[in-house]
């Protein structure tokens, strides 16, 4: 049985993401192989990401880092 990393509802952040959207997880997905993928929802946007990639808390520094770019 897979041991998910995630429930569906919770809120999360890409790692990926310079302006720490928050997401929620609508979808689980599980390959043969035992491959998991999330479905991730924001206001606009679907899109599946492996659970690396994924993080429960927001990442200050990296939003801050791009709000500091833009303002230069």
């Amino acid at each position: 049985m897979t041991e998910w990393l995630f429930e569906l509802g919770d809120r999360v952040y890409l790692d990926t993401d310079p302006e720490q959207l928050e997401r929620i997880v609508t979808e689980r997905k599980e390959h043969i192989g035992g491959t998991t993928q999330y479905g991730l929802s924001t206001d606009l946007v679907f899109s599946y990401h492996y659970g690396v990639e994924i993080a429960r808390e927001f990442d200050e520094l990296k939003a801050l880092n791009i709000k500091a770019r833009q303002e230069n």
